[in-house]
């Protein structure tokens, strides 16, 4: 095994020995022709690697190369961990260190792109995976099997008998073998040079909208398809049909409409132009429809080069398009509107039905009397919550009689991410979309939500659970400062039906930021004005007991026996609580003036207290007195994260290992708190995204050596991630210009 980046640099090091055999090997590797072709080896085995299929890790420096603990590995932009690579030299050397791998295992929720029907079966891009589900009035929608986790949302699929194509971004184009419905799994990837979006297979060929125009796939040969041709357009394709060796495609920024002979799949060629700009469009009995905000339009299209329009409805717009039988259905923000296309030069409305969860739906696929419309849910502001809270889910629509439509059914609630969490043995309480979701976390591959709570307000903080209830922090967004507070009890006894059992009002803030943190039967609430003490020994009847400390900027704390300990941006406060009243300050410390707190999560061993930076970095507290904290380790920023979190940062300290989250998830080995060492880390590379846009961690729980954690970016959520951290002890022998790479597990 070879690792991924090479040290050179002569560095500091604490031991004489290690740092005379480091210069020793550095001096010959820079002689070293052979050291130089090694190099171009590494830098090509690096092409290729899948994040989330093999372990996404940092492996800590090998003391024969000694780098500075205080600028460990870290991930690079693409998600890919760093090492180093020592000489391969005559000298010999034999060194063991520790690391951790991070690790992607499996994948819950994610965002819905695009559906396909057959019969009761359907078929769903749910985030990075190809889901299965059967259909059926009686039980609506039941899922049957997930594929793997792919590196990429699927955008687009076309279920064409027991294979499912699909358009999954960065891993191109797709096939699924769905003989199994419960056990769907991949039988060919085609990479491409651009993110696939949409796809559409026509006689042994697939057409690809991709980010780059047009590509033509054979897939003749399902396990073994073969690029043939492509053309590019005007800017990122986003739908395409094909019909009469045709092909229509919509680009994605303009809506602009352009077609492709592809008579010739080897060799395509410009076809005729359109002056429509569309959102969505389809094709059914020969016709083409096209549906913008300037309304639906119908083409004839018997002559290719020369399309013509046999009619319009300027009223009828929308975002998406389906046409089944003679009936057009439109999906807009907030409408499923239906319109008679029986005569295409006299479209008239039939009927519409309000939806239950108003969002633009990303695509509608109509079946026999019924028509599914994926929901693909919210976009992610960073640093805010959702600017949309709504759904994630596949709705069903009876379309039996198209002018009195009905919901018949949906998917079950997957949670497309979580946010702040609070732990319960294997359960999670965790923010979700306008409530609360606890999710069941036995094990990583079949975690599941098993229960919600819609609380009408806002959650920020991370709730926090004791026994058999949750502790929840809600307030009333307006336009008007101050925003009004309340805490919201949860019973959590009945696991698959929970229930708010209390609500307390507490003072208004000018700032929505804040904190939990239980302490037997005390509630601490942080805010602007300070912390708060609340009496929760009933639960059911929480008491306000008043300010324990009135402080400004009291985001991040942690309360320890008697003493909080209270942290800024760039400075530690301790405070000395009182029994009644108010307490006081009784200590401050400076933190490192290059970091910046992350205001996010703090954690204690109950000697020492961990405060992660911004960029990455981490100090290390000693608190074992109180009124004399020190820091005693120090990791600094990490500039290979190349950006600021955009996010509050949760931390969970377990097994001698600190984990903490902000633009991925980043591992310290604290064992020797005055040591601390970045020893693995796990970043969602930007290519999942399908803007290209870094992705972040919105919320995270642990459960056992699993860190489940939900991605999420500007466009869309990415899902629920089970990362599974695991411990390796790395041997490396050098010598006769061998290397031995040995992971013990």
């Amino acid at each position: 095994m070879w690792p991924h980046e090479i040290d050179l640099s002569p560095r500091g090091c604490r031991h004489s020995a290690t740092c005379d055999a480091r210069t020793l090997m550095t001096d010959r590797f820079r002689r070293s022709t052979v050291g130089l072709a090694a190099l171009a080896v590494v830098a090509v085995a690096m092409v290729g690697v899948n994040p989330l299929t093999a372990p996404n890790s940092a492996v800590s420096p090998v003391r024969a190369v000694a780098p500075d603990r205080s600028a460990s590995a870290a991930p690079d932009a693409t998600g890919y961990s760093l090492a180093y690579l020592p000489w391969l030299g005559d000298g010999e050397a034999v060194e063991s260190e520790a690391s951790v791998s991070v690790t992607a295992v499996a994948q819950l929720g994610g965002t819905f792109w695009d559906a396909a029907i057959d019969g009761d079966v359907v078929v769903a891009g749910t985030g990075l995976r190809v889901s299965t589900f059967r259909w059926s009035r009686e039980d609506g929608l039941t899922l049957l099997g997930r594929s793997e986790i792919l590196d990429d949302n699927v955008f687009g699929l076309q279920l064409i008998g027991d294979r499912v194509y699909a358009a999954a971004g960065t891993s191109g184009l797709v096939i699924v073998d769905v003989r199994d419905l419960n056990n769907p799994h991949v039988v060919s990837r085609t990479p491409l040079r651009a993110s696939a979006i949409d796809v559409a297979v026509d006689a042994g060929y697939a057409y690809i909208a991709a980010a780059d125009g047009l590509r033509i796939v054979d897939v003749s040969l399902a396990t073994n398809p073969r690029v043939v041709g492509g053309r590019s357009g005007p800017g990122t394709a986003r739908r395409v049909v094909v019909a009469s060796n045709t092909a229509y495609v919509l680009e994605e920024t303009g809506g602009h409409l352009w077609a492709v002979d592809v008579s010739n799949p080897v060799e395509p060629k410009p076809g005729a132009s359109f002056e429509e700009v569309a959102t969505d469009l389809t094709m059914s009995r020969g016709l083409l429809y096209v549906v913008g905000w300037d309304g639906l339009a119908v083409f004839d299209i018997a002559d290719p080069d020369a399309p013509r329009e046999l009619g319009r409805d300027a009223g009828a717009g929308g975002f998406a398009l389906a046409v089944r039988d003679g009936v057009a259905f439109v999906g807009s923000y907030d409408v499923l509107a239906a319109y008679d296309v029986a005569d295409p030069t006299s479209i008239s409305p039939v009927g519409e039905i309000a939806l239950s969860e108003p969002f633009p739906p990303s695509m509608l696929v109509a079946g026999p009397d019924m028509l599914v419309m994926p929901i693909p849910g919210p976009y992610i502001e960073p640093g805010l919550w959702t600017t949309y809270d709504v759904g994630r889910r596949l709705l069903v629509f009876d379309t039996t009689v198209p002018a009195n439509l009905s919901e018949a059914g949906r998917s079950e609630y997957i949670p497309t991410f979580i946010g702040q969490c609070g732990s319960a043995g294997r359960y999670a309480a965790c923010v979700g979309y306008g409530g609360i979701d606890l999710l069941d976390l036995a094990s990583p591959e079949h975690s599941e939500a098993i229960g919600r709570l819609d609380i009408d307000s806002n959650i920020y903080a991370a709730p926090v659970v004791a026994e058999d209830h949750a502790f929840v922090l809600a307030y009333d967004w307006s336009a008007d400062r101050p925003f009004r507070r309340r805490l919201v009890v949860i019973d959590l006894a009945d696991p698959k039906h929970l229930r708010e059992v209390a609500s307390l009002a507490l003072p208004a803030l000018d700032d929505v930021y804040g904190q939990l943190e239980l302490d037997g039967h005390r509630l601490f609430v942080s805010g602007s004005d300070g912390l708060r003490r609340i009496d929760v020994s009933v639960p059911a009847r929480p008491i306000d007991r008043g300010l324990a400390i009135r402080l400004a900027d009291a985001w991040a704390f942690e309360v320890v026996h008697r003493y909080a300990f209270v942290v800024d941006r760039q400075r530690l406060r301790v405070v000395e609580l009182a029994e009644d009243g108010e307490g006081a300050v009784v200590a401050e410390l400076a933190l490192h003036k290059r970091d910046e707190a992350s205001g996010g999560r703090l954690v204690s061993d109950r000697a020492h207290l961990f405060v992660p930076s911004r960029l990455g970095g981490l100090n290390v507290i000693d608190v074992s007195a109180p009124r004399s904290p020190r820091i005693v380790g120090h990791v600094a920023d990490q500039p290979t994260t190349g950006e600021t979190m955009c996010c509050e940062t949760a931390a969970f300290l377990f097994d001698g290992l600190l984990v903490t989250t902000g633009n991925g998830l980043t591992v310290f080995d604290v064992a020797d708190p005055s040591e601390p060492a970045v020893v693995g880390a796990y970043h969602a590379p930007r290519a999942l995204i399908r803007a290209q846009r870094r992705a972040f961690v919105i919320g995270a729980a642990l459960q056992g050596a699993h860190v489940y954690a939900s991605f999420g970016a500007e466009e869309a959520v990415l899902g629920i991630f089970a990362l599974e951290i695991r411990r390796t002890s790395t041997v490396r022998r050098y010598g006769s210009r061998e290397a031995e790479h040995v992971e013990a597990r």
